[in-house]
């Protein structure tokens, strides 16, 4: 199906804060990049020790915890950080890589699917880091009233000259200006979660404003990926394929119990989640895990620095055609799950018992 006029005039961009987080030519900008402020002492980090005890993975959802050092009443250092790094890039978050062509690709046919058209009726859904508008754009064309959120205001400038019929604010995730129960159906893709301050209060706001029997997107950076195998090995041999991140950071990233910060040049420590963690999270929200799909899983075989960039070397770009479509076509297996780049799940908040 060839997407809409709408679609098509984005099919450049993105839908939330991740796009182009190793783009070779913004990274070597030293003046675009960012340094985000290091969490406050009162709030420690997630991650434990290589070896501990502490580091080996929970077995129950409460012992899944994330801090934030914010009220709810105001941004966390962490977002506050975030608005600034992403309204810089504002001009030019809508150029996608092949990387994220294929990621979007294929994220649109998931969400086709599993969000599907609105209901005869009407029915309201959230773009959570709605970014520029991307997939805001894709939920209108299914006929939602669709209405996104995001913390850079230079970024939803886009959006609503894109989409001047749509409702987007101004907002955290973590604090989600709407009322419990309020939509029929959320998309939260493009690893917001990767940028929150407190990632179990984002998804807890997500199931807070979803409606009983509503259906949540929830795309996420996942862990162990081979992405961070490439990550490792380039760190161990001088960094020849330019990730940028030390390998006591990437071997954490692989084997901590918790969720890890990882910490990526420009952009601070970011998220990365398994999906026994991103279960639980679902669960202390009141959301049921129904499905899951694994992207960039194949597509992983090629270290993920060489696709950040607009135009590949033949070769290269004949190697990636024939991966990406392998890597669409097991996106739903045990393997592709177990080791992709980006988790993608689809929750279901649970209807009231009679």
């Amino acid at each position: 199906m060839r997407p809409s006029p709408s679609i098509m005039r984005c099919q450049t961009s993105n839908a939330s804060p991740s796009l182009r987080p190793w783009n070779a030519e913004w990274r070597r900008r030293p003046s675009s990049r960012l340094t985000v402020s290091p969490r406050p002492p009162s709030s420690p980090p997630a991650t434990s020790p290589i070896g501990s005890r502490a580091a080996r993975a929970p077995t129950s959802p409460a012992a899944f915890s994330f801090t934030c050092a914010s009220s709810p009443a105001r941004l966390c250092v962490m977002t506050s950080a975030v608005a600034q790094l992403f309204d810089a890039m504002a001009p030019t978050y809508d150029e996608l890589e092949p990387w994220y062509e294929h990621l979007y690709a294929v994220l649109h046919r998931i969400l086709r699917e599993a969000i599907g058209r609105a209901p005869a009726g009407g029915g309201r859904a959230l773009d959570a880091g709605c970014g520029t508008g991307f997939q805001s754009a894709l939920l209108t064309e299914l006929g939602w009233d669709a209405h996104g959120v995001d913390v850079s205001a230079g970024l939803l400038a886009v959006a609503r000259r894109r989409l001047p019929g749509a409702a987007f604010a101004l907002a955290s995730v973590e604090t989600l200006p709407y009322p419990d129960g309020r939509f029929d159906a959320i998309v939260c893709c493009g690893s917001t979660l990767w940028f929150v301050d407190d990632p179990a209060r984002a998804v807890a706001e997500l199931g807070r404003v979803l409606r009983p029997g509503g259906r949540l997107l929830l795309d996420c950076e996942h862990r162990p990926s081979l992405d961070l195998a490439w990550t490792l090995v380039s760190a161990l041999t001088g960094d020849p394929l330019g990730y940028g991140v030390k390998a006591g950071d990437a071997w954490r990233a692989i084997t901590a119990g918790q969720s890890p910060r990882l910490p990526y040049p420009g952009y601070g420590p970011l998220w990365l989640f398994s999906r026994r963690e991103l279960a639980a999270m679902l669960a202390a929200a009141g959301l049921t895990s129904v499905r899951a799909w694994g992207l960039h899983n194949v597509t992983n075989l090629l270290p993920s620095t060489l696709l950040h960039r607009q135009r590949l070397p033949r070769t290269l770009a004949a190697a990636f055609r024939a991966l990406r479509h392998l890597d669409a076509r097991v996106i739903g297996t045990a393997p592709a799950r177990a080791f992709a780049n980006n988790l993608v799940i689809l929750a279901r908040r649970a209807q009231p018992s009679a």
